[in-house]
């Protein structure tokens, strides 16, 4: 009977209630540490809310043209003209072939 009163007593002193100054520590670590994540949740919203702000001046500045698709670049070769107009094809293909030895010649001086 001694060795379950023994037990008990050491039971009671392990399990015994905390202070009151350790319970308020704890409560104020407790505290400190919410109010820190509180406080870094507030400065990472207000730094998304900064990049967000800075994303849309710089695209109202540069506009949104630059996200347009650009029609491609027409070129004026003799062959696509005679394919915009079928019409003047033979007075194209003429003049192509009159002006054919001058261009052969500019070509070969490059």
């Amino acid at each position: 009977m001694a060795d379950s009163n023994e037990q008990t007593v050491s039971v009671a002193l392990t399990h015994r209630q905390p202070s009151i100054s350790t319970r308020i520590h704890e409560r104020s670590c407790r505290r400190h540490a919410q109010a820190t994540a509180e406080r870094s949740a507030d400065r990472i919203l207000c730094l998304n809310l900064a990049l967000i702000g800075l994303i849309a001046i710089t695209l109202m500045r540069g506009g949104m043209h630059r996200f347009e698709r650009h029609d491609e670049k027409l070129s004026l070769s003799a062959q696509s003209l005679m394919r915009m107009v079928p019409a003047e094809q033979t007075k194209i293909q003429a003049i192509i072939d009159a002006h054919r030895p001058k261009m052969r010649e500019l070509r070969h001086q490059r």
